[in-house]
């Protein structure tokens, strides 16, 4: 969904590795390493999975 905006309106955020817009999310060891990266539409109730998988 928010590829399609920045494709309409040529922001060029669609591609690449940039931030796109607030509150994306970033799930990190304890390390300080990202390990997974979620848009700002990924709800909180949505990461559960991935952080009860990084914790096995």
């Amino acid at each position: 969904m928010l590829d399609e905006i920045h494709q309409k309106t040529g922001t060029g955020f669609d591609q690449g590795d940039a931030i796109r817009w607030n509150f994306g999310k970033f799930l990190v060891s304890k390390d300080g390493m990202i390990i997974l990266r979620f848009e700002p539409m990924v709800t909180p109730d949505m990461l559960e999975e991935a952080i009860q998988e990084m914790l096995k």
